[in-house]
C-alpha cells in the first residue's frame, strides 16, 4: 500500500513564486549600499540556485565579509525586500487554485522556507495564500534551516507529533531541498520550473518530478491510491 500523504512542505521561492528577480535587485542593492560593490547578476542566479540561507547567500557572493558584516546585509537586505518583492515577485501559474484545493482534501501545507519569516508571511497575505496555509516554518536566528535534518527533529515533527514519516512530502526546487528531504527519509518532488540545479537536484533521486504547480495534485492523487 503506498503511503499517505497527510502533510506537503512546500518550497516557497522558485516553487510558489517566481521571485528571483526580487532576491537579485535586493541584493545588489544591499551590497551597493553597504560599499560593497555591485554583485555580478550571473554568480547571484547560480547561488541562488542552491537554495542556501540569506546568511550564507551573502557570504558566497561578497567574498571576505566578517560575521558582522553578514549580518549587517541580512539587516539591509530585509529592510528593503518587502517593497522590492511587492514590484518583482509573482505567483507562479495554477499555484493559488491548487494550493486551495490541496486545503479543501484536508492536506495540512506548511511553509518550510530559508527565507525571513517576515518576507514569508507578507507574501502569503500578499498573494491571499495564508488562509490556506497550516504554519510557516521560516528562517530563524539560532533555529535550523534547509538542509540541516535538525530541521525536521526540532521543527517539523513536533507540530505532527502522532505522524509516520511517510506521512510528508517535500516539494522545492533546489537541492537544499531535496537534500534535506532524503536526510531525513522524506519522499521529495523536484519543481523543476524553479531555480534549482537541474544536474545536482536529479543527483538526489527525487522520488517526483513537475514541470508546473499543479501537477502536484496528481501526484497526491496517486499516493492516496
Amino acid at each position: 500500500m503506498r503511503p499517505r500523504t497527510q502533510v506537503v512542505l512546500l518550497d516557497f521561492d522558485g516553487t510558489l513564486a517566481a521571485t528571483h528577480l526580487a532576491v537579485i535587485e535586493c541584493a545588489r542593492r544591499t551590497s551597493a549600499q553597504l560599499g560593497h560593490g555591485l554583485i555580478a547578476e550571473q554568480e547571484l542566479r547560480e547561488t541562488i540556485a542552491k537554495g542556501l540561507p540569506l546568511p550564507e547567500t551573502f557570504a558566497a557572493v561578497i567574498r571576505g565579509l566578517s560575521p558582522a558584516q553578514v549580518a549587517a546585509c541580512v539587516d539591509v537586505y530585509r529592510a528593503h525586500y518587502g517593497e522590492v518583492d511587492a514590484e518583482h515577485s509573482i505567483l507562479f501559474d495554477e499555484v493559488r487554485t491548487t494550493v486551495q484545493t490541496m486545503h479543501a482534501t484536508g492536506l495540512r501545507l506548511v511553509v518550510l522556507s530559508n527565507k525571513g519569516s517576515r518576507a514569508i508571511a507578507t507574501a502569503l497575505q500578499r498573494f491571499e495564500l495564508d488562509p490556506f496555509i497550516h504554519c510557516v516554518l521560516a528562517a530563524e536566528r539560532g533555529l535550523p534551516t534547509k538542509p540541516d535534518p535538525a530541521l525536521f527533529d526540532l521543527r517539523v515533527a513536533p507540530l505532527f507529533p502522532d505522524l509516520p514519516i511517510s506521512s510528508f512530502l517535500m516539494v522545492g526546487d533546489t537541492a537544499a531541498d531535496l537534500h534535506f528531504a532524503k536526510s531525513v527519509g522524506i519522499r521529495s518532488c523536484w519543481a523543476r520550473y524553479g531555480y534549482g540545479d537541474p544536474i545536482a537536484c536529479r543527483e538526489l533521486a527525487p522520488k517526483h518530478e513537475i514541470g508546473r504547480f499543479a501537477e502536484l495534485l496528481s501526484i497526491l492523487t496517486e499516493a492516496a491510491a
